[in-house]
């Protein structure tokens, strides 16, 4: 437990320092490039696939172009449009995995497909940070994803009596998803009040709600997403680069599948969220 407390507030400096100079695109481009590139390896190494090493350092090289080509992405309509379509591909792939009864094989064509769409989803923060009050978004996405996960794990571990998903996540339950659900917009809202005290940002607070309701909906969605696709490849963890955490496509799991939505969410109403 102490060493999984000590990794997390590590992940919390890494990530807040990268908040600082995300704005940046010779920083940002670049850690988003390796976070792809990560995502790409631990989900080939999951499903045993890196022993084809010419098709793994090409899918590696694609995750990189991806990102680099939807930086490159400056119209509206062209962004609007990228998000939309990652959203429809990412929400579509893991219900279907989510699936009880599925019955998916962890072929080649099938773990492409899903290291792909993965890399899709991350490269939506790469448009997202592109964007003006970008990296404040992206930092309220990852406040949200973050407390939606203590929040339910905290009240379900104290108060949980009905799984949620037994044949997904057995530990997750009901009562937690809900304590997800209805305090993480709360805990949002209150970090938005403290940063318009300081004079930093004035919001429409009933928009903010509505933006950290589907973050919350996303974290949960995107958590249960990522432990299907452990189940379809029988694995616990997707690593263990984060000692008590397990690799990155664990700890950031929620974060990876709410990007899109963010994305779209932000597009269309961001200029209305901040006044």
């Amino acid at each position: 437990m102490l060493k999984r407390t000590v990794v997390g507030i590590v992940i919390l400096c890494v990530v807040a320092v990268f908040l600082i100079f995300a704005h940046l695109p010779y920083v940002m481009l670049p850690v988003m490039m390796l976070f792809a590139v990560c995502a790409v390896n631990e989900i080939y190494r999951a499903a045993g696939l890196r022993k084809n090493k010419v098709f793994f350092v090409l899918s590696l090289v694609v995750a990189m172009c991806l990102c680099w080509m939807s930086w490159l992405l400056k119209a509206w309509e062209l962004q609007f449009t990228y998000a939309v379509t990652v959203l429809v591909l990412g929400v579509s792939m893991f219900s279907l995995f989510m699936v009880k009864e599925h019955k998916i094989q962890p072929t080649r064509f099938v773990i492409s497909g899903i290291a792909l769409i993965t890399v899709l989803l991350i490269t939506s923060n790469v448009v997202l940070l592109s964007l003006e009050n970008g990296v404040l978004f992206f930092a309220l996405s990852f406040v949200a994803c973050a407390a939606t996960d203590v929040f339910a794990y905290l009240v379900g571990s104290k108060f949980g009596k009905h799984q949620l998903a037994p044949h997904l996540s057995p530990k997750k339950t009901i009562e937690g998803a809900v304590a997800g659900l209805v305090l993480t917009p709360l805990f949002v809202l209150a970090v938005a009040f403290v940063l318009q005290l300081c004079n930093l940002f004035h919001f429409n607070y009933w928009l903010l709600a509505v933006y950290s309701l589907l973050l919350a909906v996303g974290a949960e969605f995107g958590d249960l997403s990522m432990s299907s696709l452990k189940r379809l490849c029988n694995i616990k963890d997707f690593g263990k680069l984060l000692p008590g955490h397990g690799g990155l496509l664990d700890r950031f799991d929620s974060q990876i599948v709410c990007s899109a939505y963010t994305l779209v969410f932000v597009l269309m109403f961001g200029n209305l969220i901040i006044l």
